[in-house]
């Protein structure tokens, strides 16, 4: 017969001891939560920013082409460039909010209703990177 025997094979639900590969993998889905927090961080600013910048541009821009459209005899060119910018600022404005969303949803935070919440937190720290909610990965 054989005279070559293997040694028994145990298996457990968890490893007692983390290897090197555990912890480096571990290591780089923290990294990676770090950059994605970030990024939302980044365009929860954005849409602040881009929410009253973008309501007083309209209204701006409005009085601006409203003016030059009845000083000026080119109505009609007025009209479409007025027109042509509101667009592009309602654009901007759905963008930054959609990329919020979709960083948001990735994080799993939750929804927030209220004003209070959406503005920006300008307090940042370099080891204040974790999320509010206390979600840290272990490294």
């Amino acid at each position: 017969m054989n005279s070559h025997t293997t040694p028994p094979v145990v298996l457990t639900k968890e490893p007692s001891q983390p290897t090197d590969r555990d912890r480096s993998v571990q290591e780089r889905e923290h990294r990676a939560y770090l950059r994605l927090y970030e990024k939302y961080m980044e365009y929860k600013d954005k849409r602040y920013k881009y929410r009253t910048a973008g309501a007083v541009f309209v209204i701006v821009s409005a009085l601006v082409y409203l003016t030059l459209m009845f000083v000026l005899p080119d109505k009609v060119l007025f009209l479409i460039l007025w027109i042509i910018t509101i667009l592009w600022c309602v654009a901007l404005m759905l963008r930054s909010d959609y990329r919020y969303n979709m960083y948001r949803e990735m994080l799993e935070l939750p929804e927030t209703d209220s004003e209070e919440e959406d503005e920006p937190s300008h307090e940042k720290h370099e080891g204040d990177s974790a999320p509010p909610d206390g979600k840290e990965a272990s490294i």
